[in-house]
């Protein structure tokens, strides 16, 4: 009798192993395929919705699994004027696929809207520029300081020069007899009454 309730159980074991190795047999353990079409160059701050487009990740037992696709990180690298871009795809069973691709950065876009931003900045512009030959300088203790030795120009669309530098207002007050630090600003109005952002310029007593 105990010989027939061993061979039973052998026999469970046996069967039990075999359905244990069929399903281990079975198990996905392999991660999706991301596909990723040609493209030849993206411009700086492009976004995670266009690097994504045409982008998809297919699965051999759960078939499309694009919706699952992200992008884990974006770096640029400046010597070589690329953009790299990992994106990452997971299926049911958590495998997960990672793929590395990189982008030439296409310069022409973005120098060309800094060109058109600059050009209708300088067109539109009705505002006087005062600019200092330095933001900040060191005299000794005893030193004589002229504010308007530091003006290097004044810019506008109507007025000169000539004109504006009888208009140069400076505020703040420097003693150069006591050693410490002293900040001064310059403006000027022209004759349409605009008035130009301060320019500052900090000086140090030494």
């Amino acid at each position: 009798m105990r010989t027939k309730i061993i061979a039973v159980l052998l026999l469970l074991s046996v069967a039990l192993g075999g359905v244990l190795s069929v399903v281990k047999i079975r198990q996905d353990r392999e991660p999706p395929v991301i596909s990723i079409p040609e493209v030849r160059s993206y411009s700086m701050g492009v976004s995670d919705e266009e690097l994504l487009q045409g982008v998809t990740a297919e699965d051999g037992q759960d078939g499309d699994v694009t919706d699952s696709l992200r992008i884990e990180s974006v770096y640029k690298e400046t010597e070589e004027e690329m953009l790299t871009v990992i994106y990452v795809a997971k299926d049911s069973s958590n495998n997960v696929a990672k793929c590395q691709r990189s982008y030439t950065i296409d310069q022409s876009d973005s120098d060309q809207n800094i060109q058109d931003q600059q050009t209708t900045v300088e067109t539109a512009s009705t505002v006087p520029q005062i600019i200092l030959t330095t933001n900040g300088l060191e005299l000794p203790v005893g030193s004589v300081f002229n504010a308007l030795d530091y003006v290097k120009e004044i810019i506008d669309d109507k007025d000169t020069e000539e004109d504006l530098w009888t208009r140069i207002n400076v505020t703040g007050q420097i003693d150069t007899n006591i050693a410490g630090q002293y900040q001064v600003e310059y403006y000027v109005v022209d004759s349409d009454g605009n008035q130009s952002p301060a320019a500052r310029l900090t000086v140090s007593v030494l």
